[in-house]
């Protein structure tokens, strides 16, 4: 019992200590910018030696893709466990477009902050692999027989995606003006359901 409990306990405290440093990462970035953003200054904000900082992120790359990862983590939570179970997945496709944007808005800071550096090419902008949970979403509706015969399920996937980051690239570059992504991004999820053609 005590041998297991050690390396849970040791496992829970790197992680700990990791969320840490990257919280301290992502707020120093908001408030001076990802150049201004130094391994120093996250060591002094996180309260631990710049080593320790290094050891879990030895790349000032790594602060983004575990930021990006953490927003792909929260979607494929969400597309495993729904807050509405029961809609049929071309409808839970929606919800999670929507939930997106929300997690999108709520960290609208550090989005244009990355953007703003140039560094957050991995993971939003095109050619950028498309998060798991749109793939699951997709593949369930396929098997629940909600697509088109036939329909190519990777291409759906892709055009699905390319229109979240065209749609988030113009948010992030637009001024304050109104421009409601998650509105934004429920019409187009509506769309992808609906389709185009008018009902026969």
């Amino acid at each position: 019992m005590t041998t297991t409990a050690q390396p849970d306990r040791r496992e829970r405290r790197k992680r700990e200590t990791r969320d840490r440093i990257l919280t301290s990462a992502v707020d120093l970035i908001v408030e001076r910018g990802y150049e201004a953003t130094t391994y120093d200054l996250i060591a002094e904000r996180a309260d631990l030696g710049r080593q320790t900082v290094f050891n879990h992120f030895p790349r000032k790359e790594d602060f983004v893709a575990a930021w990006v990862q953490a927003r792909r983590d929260r979607l494929d939570a969400l597309a495993a466990d729904p807050a509405s179970p029961d809609l049929p997945p071309l409808l839970r496709l929606a919800e999670l477009f929507e939930s997106m944007a929300d997690f999108d808005d709520r960290e609208r800071a550090v989005a244009r902050a990355l953007y703003a550096a140039k560094v957050l090419v991995r993971g939003f902008l095109p050619g950028a692999p498309p998060p798991p949970a749109l793939v699951t979403l997709l593949t369930l509706a396929r098997d629940a027989g909600e697509l088109a015969p036939g329909l190519d399920v990777a291409a759906a996937t892709e055009m699905l995606f390319d229109s979240y980051v065209g749609t988030l690239q113009r948010w992030l570059e637009g001024p304050d003006d109104g421009f409601s992504l998650p509105q934004r991004l429920r019409a187009k999820a509506d769309l992808a359901v609906r389709g185009f053609a008018a009902t026969p």
